[in-house]
């Protein structure tokens, strides 16, 4: 198993006896969970921001009303070339 032999791996390097518990398997493998889960929001923060940053400086200002849509200065009129904007990758 993978994750074994990554516990079996630091321990060495770290000069430790690698003795290893179910408790201790789980534990390692919530932590590389909740990382896993902390890398994938940095991925679509980044993108977010990517995008953010290619909308007019008008747009930028926008604001989410809670529990509500976006509330932005799109409604005065002001008109965004969507053939201009990267394509990003769809999440699922």
């Amino acid at each position: 198993m993978l994750a074994a032999e990554t516990l079996r791996e630091l321990a060495r390097q770290n000069h430790k006896q690698a003795s290893l518990t179910p408790l201790r398997l789980a534990d390692f493998l919530a932590q590389v969970h909740e990382h896993e889960r902390v890398l994938l929001q940095r991925l679509k923060d980044l993108e977010a921001k990517a995008v953010r940053d290619q909308l007019p400086a008008g747009l930028r200002e926008s604001s989410v009303a809670p529990g509500g849509p976006p509330v932005s200065s799109l409604d005065e009129g002001a008109m965004i070339d969507l053939e201009s904007l990267p394509i990003f990758e769809e999440y699922r």
